[in-house]
């Protein structure tokens, strides 16, 4: 991931996702699912410095330490490819 400018003051979604590595799908499922915030000017969809270092903070450590459980409280193993 290349390191975000932060000094600047926000990102337009094409921005974003090029300075966080990831695709323009994924910033507005980033969106739509309430994890990243945006703003609208007149059409133009913009994410602020703010908003985007709280998404990088909120972010899921990896590995994530929590396995899914089955119905009778086991743990699910990890599948290999």
């Amino acid at each position: 991931m290349k390191t975000p400018d932060l000094n600047r003051g926000g990102y337009s979604v094409d921005r974003f996702a090029a300075e966080h590595d990831i695709s323009r799908s994924q910033v507005y499922i980033e969106i739509s699912q309430g994890r990243l915030v945006a703003r609208k000017v007149g059409t133009r969809t913009l994410i602020t410095a703010e908003d985007a270092a709280a998404w990088r903070k909120n972010l899921p450590h990896f590995p994530i330490d929590e396995q899914p459980e089955t119905s009778k409280g086991q743990r699910v193993a990890a599948r290999g490819r």
